[in-house]
């Protein structure tokens, strides 16, 4: 092998190693931090859960629908507007 012939290769070899990573790479890379992110989210909901009402929107059929769940009572409502929901919780509170 002469000498040119060795600089050609180190060159190659630098070259591709600054080549993208392949698909199935990425995948797994994906995939790991799909877990990561699922168990980061897990530990979150473990740490923060307690007797508070959750509350969240969604969209359905272009609509903002409220969502409510209640862990003491394990009850789970849904409003069509705001106002509703600040209505329920007000009867709620004074119960």
């Amino acid at each position: 092998m002469n000498g040119y012939t060795q600089y050609s290769n180190n060159r190659r070899s630098a070259l591709e190693a600054l080549v993208p990573e392949t698909r199935q790479a990425k995948t797994r890379q994906t995939g790991l931090a799909a877990a990561l992110k699922e168990a980061g989210q897990a530990a979150v909901n473990f740490l923060t859960s307690g007797n508070d009402l959750r509350i969240w929107t969604r969209q359905r059929n272009g609509h903002l629908i409220w969502h409510v769940y209640d862990p003491m009572t394990e009850q789970r409502q849904q409003f069509s507007s705001e106002a509703d929901l600040r209505s329920w919780l007000e009867t709620r509170y004074y119960e």
